[in-house]
């Protein structure tokens, strides 16, 4: 199989699609003990970066996982309604688990690929979407970006992050030893060792976040860039114009 034929290969939504299902049932504890607490921080560093005057009534949460990036949305936004939407069933299944236990199911969910989304014209105020872009090839990431500028009410902001190979020598090294062999190594204990690497595979060929930020401005977005904790995560924030 030749690279680019890899690359189409790992980024078929099938084949995703069932790497997330097998990570899903030890991703929270393997993801809390690989990042020592770190993912937990850049999901408030990147809701910090939105606007603290705008009190956004729907928030649509894209790749939502289980839910992780719930606490920092409500503590943000606290009378917001979430609506999150995943397609890998086992994830969606956590979410329903931690929508019944912590948040007396006030997230409505929906289990579909967003990528194919039925979702409505300018229906949100706030499109927020944490760790998921790795997992898209250009092609997947523009259809994204035309998603989330047809949901978008005028105005309203989005926020993107993504984990990112840092620039620094030392830390790229450091942060690639963490992703190739650690991440795995605990991913093995539940049996799942190839698909916890392949989030190290998705994240390299990822890069950083500057080509999704130059497709989502193609689209009219009014954005700025942003690198957290050394480069080892980046993203993107900003609006819609009216």
């Amino acid at each position: 199989m030749s690279r680019n034929q890899q690359k189409r290969h790992i980024h078929n939504p099938d084949y995703t699609k069932d790497v997330f299902n097998k990570v899903s049932r030890t991703y929270d504890i393997v993801n809390l003990i690989s990042s020592c607490g770190l993912a937990n921080l850049l999901r408030k560093l990147m809701i910090s970066r939105l606007g603290k005057d705008t009190h956004p009534q729907q928030t649509l949460d894209l790749l939502c996982g289980m839910g992780e990036t719930w606490k920092p949305i409500i503590k943000y936004a606290p009378e917001t309604q979430i609506t999150a939407v995943d397609f890998s069933d086992e994830m969606i299944a956590g979410a329903r688990r931690r929508n019944a236990r912590h948040y007396n199911n006030r997230v409505g969910i929906i289990e579909e690929n967003v990528l194919d989304s039925g979702l409505k014209e300018h229906s949100f105020d706030l499109v927020v979407c944490a760790f998921g872009l790795k997992s898209f090839d250009n092609e997947q990431i523009e259809i994204l970006a035309k998603l989330t500028n047809r949901v978008l009410k005028p105005g309203g902001q989005l926020v993107f992050i993504e984990m990112s190979l840092p620039k620094n020598l030392l830390v790229k090294t450091i942060f690639l030893w963490h992703v190739r062999y650690l991440v795995p190594f605990l991913g093995s204990f539940s049996g799942n060792r190839k698909a916890f690497g392949m989030l190290a595979k998705y994240t390299v060929s990822y890069r950083d976040s500057i080509n999704a930020l130059s497709i989502f401005s193609q689209q009219g977005f009014q954005l700025q860039y942003d690198s957290y904790i050394l480069g080892s995560a980046t993203g993107f924030h900003g609006r819609k114009p009216m």
